[in-house]
């Protein structure tokens, strides 16, 4: 995994951390852009890895547990999300010290399996590298599931 990689990644890490601690509007009517945005580019930078590759099965077994535990940590980080009707009217949300921690086992178990799959075959030692940014889009995406039916759940205004 190249520098640039490197820093973009942790740069939308933090990021996506961040805003999980500010007090944000529910979108109700577009939740998945960002995950979908994160997703199309970890599905194109997978693509470009694998490219001509012949990886063995182990290797994608692997991968989709890796995302598997991206979507348990994405579920239990909104579990612990507050979600409330603001003043105004509208949907709020916000995670607190609980689900920056759950960002950081889950990301540790990334990098975790990450290790696991470099050790297993030579061929995908990269792939888990890779792969954090789709990673980041099935966790994104499965918390803001649960945060959306928890706001759809609240009685309107």
């Amino acid at each position: 995994m190249s520098i640039s990689n490197i820093v973009i990644a942790v740069a939308v890490v933090v990021w996506l951390i961040v805003r999980q601690l500010q007090v944000r509007p529910v979108k109700e009517n577009r939740p998945y852009r960002i995950a979908l945005v994160l997703g199309v580019i970890g599905v194109i930078e997978i693509s470009n890895y694998v490219g001509g590759k012949h990886l063995p099965a182990v290797a994608y077994v692997i991968l989709v547990l890796s995302l598997a535990v991206g979507a348990v940590f994405g579920f239990l980080r909104a579990q612990v999300t507050a979600v409330w009707r603001g003043d105004d009217g509208v949907l709020v949300r916000q995670g607190n010290a609980v689900t920056v921690v759950l960002w950081i086992i889950g990301l540790a178990l990334h990098i975790g399996i990450d290790l696991v799959l470099r050790r297993t075959t030579t061929a995908a030692d990269q792939l888990g590298s890779v792969s954090l940014l789709l990673y980041l889009a099935v966790t994104v995406a499965a918390q803001r599931w649960l945060v959306t039916g928890k706001a759809a759940r609240l009685t309107p205004a």
